[in-house]
Parts: C-alpha cells; sequence; structure tokens
C-alpha cells in the first residue's frame, strides 16, 4: 500500500473568533481622523519633494517610516467588525488550509484584508491570521441571517497555516473516533 500525502486540509467547524480591518477597500476607517491626518502628511511630504529634488531619497524614507506607523496605528486602533471573540459566540466557518469561509452580520467588499483571531479549541491555541476578502454573499439560511463571507489567507504565515492544520487534523480525528463509536 502506498502512502500518499494529503495536501487540501478542511473542515465545517463553529469557531469563537473576531476580527478588524487592516487595508485595501474601503471601510468607516477612510472618515476618521487617522485617515485624514495620513492623506495630509502625504501631500505635505509628495509638496517638500517637489520643492527639493536633491532630498528625494531622505524624503522617501521619512514616507515610508510614516506609512508603516500609520499601518500599525490603523490595525491598533482599528474598530471589531463583528463580534466579541469569547466562548459563547461562536461562528459558523469553513476552514482549511489556505482560507476561510465565515458567517457575518456585515457585508465585507472584495480586496480588502482583515487580521482574523481564531480560537483553535482542538489545539489549545489562538491564532492571528491575515487574508484578503475573496467575496461576500447574502446568506441563503434564513436561520443564519447574514453574509457568507469568503477569505484566502495571505502569504508568509506558514507557522499559522501548520497550526490550523494541526486543528483540521485533531478534528477530524474526533469526528472519526465519534463515527466509530457510533457503528
Amino acid at each position: 500500500m502506498t502512502e500518499l500525502k494529503r495536501d487540501f486540509y478542511f473542515i465545517r467547524d463553529y469557531l469563537p473568533l473576531t476580527w478588524v480591518k487592516i487595508g485595501g477597500g474601503t471601510l468607516e476607517a477612510e472618515g476618521s481622523d487617522l485617515f485624514e491626518l495620513k492623506s495630509t502628511l502625504s501631500d505635505f511630504l509628495n509638496n517638500l519633494a517637489s520643492s527639493y529634488p536633491n532630498q528625494q531619497e531622505v524624503l522617501r524614507e521619512v514616507m515610508k517610516t510614516c506609512d508603516s506607523a500609520f499601518d500599525r496605528s490603523e490595525i491598533q486602533n482599528a474598530p471589531l467588525l463583528d463580534a466579541d471573540l469569547s466562548n459563547s459566540d461562536r461562528v459558523d466557518v469553513s476552514i482549511s488550509t489556505s482560507g476561510i469561509g465565515f458567517l457575518s452580520s456585515r457585508e465585507m467588499h472584495e480586496g480588502i484584508s482583515i487580521e482574523m483571531r481564531i480560537v483553535l479549541e482542538s489545539i489549545s491555541t489562538t491564532v492571528n491570521v491575515q487574508m484578503a476578502i475573496v467575496d461576500s454573499k447574502l446568506s441563503g439560511d434564513l436561520e443564519n441571517p447574514g453574509y457568507w463571507v469568503r477569505g484566502r489567507f495571505l502569504p508568509n504565515q506558514q507557522n499559522i497555516i501548520n497550526m490550523i492544520m494541526a486543528h483540521i487534523s485533531q478534528r477530524q480525528s474526533e469526528r472519526l473516533r465519534e463515527k466509530q463509536h457510533t457503528n
């Protein structure tokens, strides 16, 4: 018997999770004071760059530093987009090693990026994973109104993906054991 390695891990589950917007697309953040300050500073630095052409490299570094500081601030101050993270709030999810589908009370637009905190109960850990929203469709389930949102995990998060894979494998093993006990 040959042993084949699985290259796709997937499970339907109910997990405590929450998320925040971290970039791309448009949401409430664009009306915030932080967004306006970032825009004003960017305009100012661009004007300086055109007025002092021999200082382009220094101004480029200042712009990069400012953008980085604003990005960190947006993540730290981003409003939660949905339910608080607690053991009582479980969200219907379809999770794999490449992304997640989940039920949300809010529609999310394709292209925005979010950071999601997921409690992986089967391996007793919590992960923060970044993803890009692929689509958001109105749920057809009358018992679960809202939007079915799909997100694809962003690259360079292999340790987190490995933890998700461990959770999926553990859940699948638990379900197989339960099925064997009922037969």
